[in-house]
């Protein structure tokens, strides 16, 4: 179990970006292992955020050893996050140019729903202990 408490004050000129999330969520996770040759890891997570509403994401995990010297991996996993526009990018800020967030200069982007915050992780490892 976990639980994830956000509280941005975020001001810009004239216009506030605060905002508040609690995230709680739960993890559980199975292990099979057939002989030490294939491990799978399948994971499932369920979190409910005060502003998105509930998350399931899955996750699995593979690792295959045909031989004592070789080993292949690979995992997949979903993921969300909330973004913060003003802290992940106070860069911009520490120059002389005006910045502009109207909704209108993001080209379509949706920031502040469910599927601006998705993603998809993938990873493939081959590794080879050659003497």
């Amino acid at each position: 179990m976990s639980l994830n408490y956000d509280e941005y004050k975020e001001l810009l000129e004239t216009t506030n970006y605060n905002r508040r999330e609690a995230v709680p969520g739960v993890y559980a996770q199975y292990t099979y292992n057939l002989n030490d040759k294939l491990i799978l890891l399948g994971g499932l997570r369920a979190d409910y955020s005060t502003r998105y509403g509930t998350f399931i994401t899955p996750r699995m995990h593979l690792k295959y050893n045909p031989y004592e010297w070789v080993h292949f991996r690979a995992s997949v996993g979903k993921g969300y996050r909330t973004a913060n526009i003003l802290a992940e990018n106070n860069y911009l800020l520490a120059s002389s140019r005006k910045v502009n967030l109207e909704p209108s200069n993001f080209k379509g982007l949706k920031f502040r729903t469910r599927r601006s915050m998705e993603c998809w992780h993938k990873r493939y490892v081959l590794h080879s202990n050659c003497r």
